[in-house]
Formats: structure tokens, sequence, C-alpha cells
């Protein structure tokens, strides 16, 4: 049975690059926010921002955290929908 390919998540990698993050430092606010929400071992690195940037869809809190720290830092609504990170504008 072929694998299925795996398409690249450009709209994370535009997050990282608007939030000036780098992967170990996504990682590691995913980490702390995760210890700060009761969610306990959450080990992620950059190695693991570096698989979802190509495709690997992170599992269980992850897209809601990383949708929180992206909100957090562009002062702007993210949504996570499928693992795949979307924005919607604030209302000004």
């Amino acid at each position: 049975m072929p694998r299925r390919r795996r398409e690249p998540n450009l709209r994370l990698q535009t997050l990282i690059d608007e939030a000036g993050f780098s992967h170990k430092g996504l990682a590691r606010r995913l980490n702390d926010l995760g210890g700060a929400r009761g969610i306990p071992g959450l080990a992620y690195d950059h190695s693991s921002v570096i698989r979802w940037l190509k495709g690997e869809h992170p599992r269980g809190p992850v897209p809601a955290l990383m949708a929180e720290i992206f909100s957090m830092s562009l002062a702007r609504k993210i949504n996570d929908w499928r693992s795949r990170l979307s924005y919607s504008r604030r209302a000004s």
C-alpha cells in the first residue's frame, strides 16, 4: 500500500515567521503552556515542529495550544482546525 504524501503546513510556517519564533522557541512555549494548563508530560522540541511543518498532524492538545500561543503573540484570534491553523481578524 503506497504511503499517502503529506503536504507541508505552510500556514504554520507563516505564523512562526510572523511571531518571530524559532522552532525550538515554539516547542518550549508549547511545553510551558501545556504545563500551565495542567497537561503533564509534554516534551516537544525543534524536531517536533519540523515534523509538523512537513505535514505530520500534531496530536492531542497541541493544535489548541499552538492557536493560543499564536493568538497571544500576534494579538489576533488564531483558530485550530484539523491541525491546520487558520486565523480570523479581530474586529477593530
